[in-house]
């Protein structure tokens, strides 16, 4: 009976510590050609350049978006 309580909380001990070991995912910094924006991404983002009209005249957008399955992460700038 002692020994299934020694391994259930080695069980547990390990269980509780694997996180703190895992590598963490390493995030991306991205910065665009013309320094207008930083971002930091969990991966290599896609780069797209968007024209527009807005109530100001024209608008020029610079996304930066990475997706990864469901899960979708933007950073935009906007010019005018």
């Amino acid at each position: 009976m002692r020994s299934r309580s020694l391994v259930g909380v080695g069980l547990l001990v390990v269980a509780l510590l694997s996180p703190a070991f895992a590598e963490a995912p390493g995030w991306v910094l991205y910065t665009h050609a013309d320094k207008l924006m930083s971002v930091r991404f969990p991966g290599k983002p896609i780069e797209s350049n968007q024209d527009g009209a807005s109530q100001y005249g024209k608008v020029h957008l610079k996304v930066a978006t990475f997706i990864d399955g469901d899960r979708r992460s933007r950073g935009w700038r906007a010019v005018w």
